[in-house]
């Protein structure tokens, strides 16, 4: 509940005005003058989207090919199972946008390997603290019911062998456990791909730039 809650304080924010920004929801949609009778403007020319949609279409937009010196037929099986194209393109997006891509795999009603994204808004990974940095848990949390007006939360901790249940009123509310199911696959099944070592996404140095952007173009047709 600590880590959860320092997520939540700290990082999530950061994470959540990355993806505003992607898309379209930038600063200057809250301009204001106290002359309620001035022309205000607010025009938006999103320089972020095009930034990452560009690097996105040139790493991922010829398709990833796999290849080894072993055989690889069973793996080829489940890539070609799971639409590798599209997951790439989605995990690299997640990870231009947020620093950070989560990938899942899970086995589905077929005992099949599935593998798809988790959103960096609502998971976290937990390291050890060797020079290896093991990763020991992932953890994500989602809506118990999208039904009703429940404030319920579900949240998944996932290790090496199986993954904890639990629920919760809200994402910081108490923590009351509810299963504990094994996933077989003997590892924790995520894999993480930061963008950079800073975990910093791709167009977090232009942010203000694009904000002094708008801010002319709109008081331009202030004045206009």
């Amino acid at each position: 509940k600590k880590i959860i809650s320092k997520f939540v304080l700290n990082e999530l924010p950061k994470r959540q005005k990355w993806l505003d920004y992607y898309e379209g929801k930038h600063a200057i949609l809250n301009k204001t003058y106290k002359d309620a009778t001035k022309p205000c403007n607010r025009i938006v020319t999103n320089f972020c989207r095009v930034i990452a949609d560009t690097y996105n279409g040139y790493i991922c937009g010829k398709p990833i090919t796999y290849t080894s010196n072993n055989e690889i037929g069973e793996i080829q099986k489940v890539i070609n199972y799971n639409d590798s194209t599209a997951q790439d393109i989605a995990w690299c997006l997640n990870a231009l946008i947020f620093g950070v891509g989560y990938e899942l795999q899970w086995l589905d009603e077929y005992a099949q390997v599935r593998y798809g994204q988790i959103t960096p808004l609502n998971a976290f990974e937990i390291y050890d603290n060797t020079l290896d940095s093991n990763l020991l848990y992932f953890v994500r949390w989602y809506d118990a019911n999208n039904f009703d007006d429940s404030n319920t939360v579900f949240v998944e901790v996932i290790d090496k062998y199986s993954i904890k249940k639990y629920k919760a009123s809200g994402v910081l509310g108490n923590l009351e456990f509810v299963e504990e199911k094994p996933h077989f696959f003997g590892d924790v099944p995520v894999s993480v791909f930061y963008l950079n070592d800073f975990k910093e996404n791709i167009f977090n140095t232009a942010i203000t730039l694009n904000d002094s952007y708008n801010e002319l173009q709109s008081a331009e047709i202030d004045d206009f």
